[in-house]
């Protein structure tokens, strides 16, 4: 067991990736959310809140747990903490030998569905995250405030589909990412609500892979659900500003 406070998803984490090991899944792509972050509440949208001492150490701990077979490759979101998160589980993936790739910085994991930062700020302080989720799921939210939900997927996916396309098997992509885009993921992936589930944890993550041409979804409180990837590419070249 890893010895973390109970805020951390890690060891959730692990044990969907111990299980669908035990079943001979050795290639997926795992969306990751980003560990604990400084806060400032009189700046709730600032992109530079970096880890917090315990959250570095959380996520090198998460990487010294990691299988030693796998090869991984890093992606993260541009913001600062997601950096931070992607290298700290790098090096402890490194410490125990693990192969590994340089972490690069890819846009389909920042936040490319805010339109309009400012209204979209003032909604969540007004209505709270759990609301807005749920509007934004509805279609309850103007499309110059918020890319449709559906839409957003649709680039996730297609990031996904991509990156777990794009090496020969076996292999491992790990891509830290923010809450909101796993909220979206566990909705329209696995239809999973957050009215009834916790926030999004540190460290939760969403296991994405292959199995007998199907791809799947699971994360610790269901799946694996068989998905539809996109036909079409819509994710994000690299360099793309959102």
């Amino acid at each position: 067991m890893i010895g973390i406070k109970e805020d951390y998803k890690s060891q959730s984490t692990l044990s969907v990736l111990n299980d669908l090991s035990s079943q001979g899944v050795d290639s997926y792509c795992l969306l990751l959310r980003h560990s604990q972050r400084h806060y400032d509440a009189f700046i709730p949208e600032d992109i530079f809140h970096s880890l917090t001492e315990d959250g570095k150490q959380a996520s090198y701990d998460l990487g010294l747990h990691f299988r030693k077979s796998s090869n991984i490759q890093f992606y993260s979101s541009p913001i600062i903490r997601c950096v931070e998160t992607s290298y700290q589980i790098e090096k402890g993936c490194l410490e125990q030998g693990i192969s590994t790739s340089v972490t690069k910085i890819d846009p389909n994991l920042l936040g490319m569905y805010i339109r309009d930062r400012e209204t979209y700020y003032s909604r969540l302080a007004q209505e709270g995250l759990s609301s807005l989720l749920s509007a934004w799921f509805s279609g309850d939210i103007s499309e110059y405030v918020m890319m449709p939900a559906e839409e957003a997927k649709n680039i996730h996916l297609s990031w996904i589909k991509n990156t777990l396309l794009s090496t020969s098997k076996p292999c491992v992509h790990i891509g830290v990412t923010h809450d909101w885009n796993l909220h979206l993921l566990r909705k329209l992936c696995l239809g999973q609500d957050t009215a009834t589930l916790p926030q999004v944890g540190f460290l939760e993550g969403i296991v994405f892979f292959e199995k007998e041409n199907k791809f799947y979804a699971i994360n610790e409180y269901g799946g694996p659900k068989e998905i539809i990837l996109p036909l079409t590419d819509t994710s994000l070249p690299d360099g793309t500003e959102s």
